[in-house]
């Protein structure tokens, strides 16, 4: 998803920790003149019970102000409110 009038790039993407972990889930910003995976850009890094009803959004509600909305058990490892100039925040559903 791109921001209006912007170049970054938000993805939302799930991570496999192995064979003794459970998945974790990742929103990322990236700028589009960067290449993927090069640099971190996490702003959120969480976990949901297996099994949970769980689900994650994203939503640019100004040029500079994404809304991440969580719904559902979830457990953060990690979460930002700003980033490079953006403002980040959270919806717990």
């Amino acid at each position: 998803m791109t921001t209006p009038g912007a170049t970054p790039v938000v993805y939302i993407h799930r991570r496999d920790c192995g064979a003794t972990t459970g998945y974790s889930y990742n929103v990322t910003i990236y700028s589009t003149d960067r290449e993927l995976g090069s640099g971190s850009g996490n702003v959120f890094v969480g976990t949901v019970a297996e099994g949970d009803e769980s689900d994650i959004t994203v939503e640019w509600i100004e040029k500079k102000t994404l809304l991440i909305s969580l719904r559902g058990d979830w457990k953060a490892f990690h979460e930002t409110t700003e980033y490079e100039g953006f403002s980040i925040k959270f919806r717990r559903r």
